[in-house]
């Protein structure tokens, strides 16, 4: 009966650290919403005015990440600046940061660690980031949805192609 008692105290002790981790999760995204929503619009060009201000990067790019990462944080798209924090402005951590990794490995067809997510302070490097993966994609380093392996070709001189061997041992009639 003793054991019994134990599992029903770690049960309770489960399900209340559930229960005020689903509720912080809920007030960091209210918060993170109220954030976003307080700040002015932008449009495309200023984002990608404020993310290439170093090294030029194509609208294109600029508007899918930005439609990544307000799909991946349940943001509004227009609202997102380049020189919005991860961490302190829009609140990434945890489950955040790999729901962000991943839906920005599936959006570029690269590889986007949660420690790039974590370490880039802002949207500004984190997309700086992308962009020079998307860069240096090679046949060392393909994208990830791509087969690695060549397809084989067929030979294009006829005397390439080496005839059927067949067996001395063959039965005769």
């Amino acid at each position: 009966m003793h054991d019994f008692g134990f599992f029903i105290s770690i049960l309770l002790a489960g399900g209340l650290a559930y229960f005020v981790a689903g509720l912080l999760d809920a007030r960091r995204r209210l918060q993170r919403r109220d954030f976003v929503e307080s700040r002015p619009a932008i449009g495309d060009g200023e984002f990608r005015l404020g993310v290439s201000a170093i090294s030029p990067v194509d609208v294109a790019f600029c508007r899918a990440f930005r439609l990544a990462v307000s799909r991946a944080l349940g943001v509004p798209a227009e609202r997102l600046d380049p020189r919005h924090r991860l961490l302190a402005d829009l609140r990434v951590f945890g489950f955040d940061a790999m729901e962000l990794a991943a839906t920005l490995e599936r959006a570029f067809d690269v590889r986007v660690r949660v420690l790039d997510v974590m370490r880039s302070d802002t949207l500004r490097r984190l997309a700086l980031v992308i962009h020079e993966r998307l860069a240096e994609i090679s046949e060392h380093e393909p994208p990830l949805h791509r087969d690695p392996v060549p397809k084989m070709r067929a030979p294009e001189d006829p005397a390439d192609v080496q005839e059927p061997r067949t067996d001395a041992a063959t039965p005769s009639a």
